[in-house]
């Protein structure tokens, strides 16, 4: 971690294990993520063609958002996946094409974590905050 400033910082980590967790100080406007990784052969939403959104409150899932219309992922092959932190929303960037938003289900400045999990090897997860 680099610091910029009493809450500005930078993580870069190269080939952590699956899953992954990592802190947060809230994900507020201006911050980003960015994860590379190489989807795996078993990973369970290719079958379903489906880009999946979700969160979770007090350790529960809470409603699962689709988008089926566009599938971006390929299996076996590298990715680079953007979460560009907006006031309302979440946009999501797929190899540098918009894909879709999320919107924010409680406050920004209480996201406390990111996990990644699945079948994914991960080559590089960037966090901006």
């Amino acid at each position: 971690m680099i610091g910029f400033g009493a809450r500005a910082n930078f993580r870069d980590q190269f080939h952590p294990p699956t899953p992954y967790e990592t802190w947060l100080r809230g994900f507020t406007a201006g911050n980003r993520i960015r994860v590379v990784g190489i989807s795996g052969p078993e990973a369970r939403r290719f079958a379903e063609r489906a880009v999946v959104r979700n969160s979770t409150k007090y350790g529960a899932w809470q409603q699962e958002e689709r988008q089926e219309s566009t599938f971006p992922f390929q299996k076996d092959s590298f990715f680079t996946v953007d979460l560009l932190a907006g006031a309302n929303e979440v946009a999501v960037n797929v190899n540098g094409t918009y894909h879709c938003t999320f919107t924010y289900r409680d406050d920004p400045r209480a996201v406390t974590t990111l996990n990644i999990n699945g079948d994914i090897r991960l080559h590089n997860v960037q966090v901006f905050a």
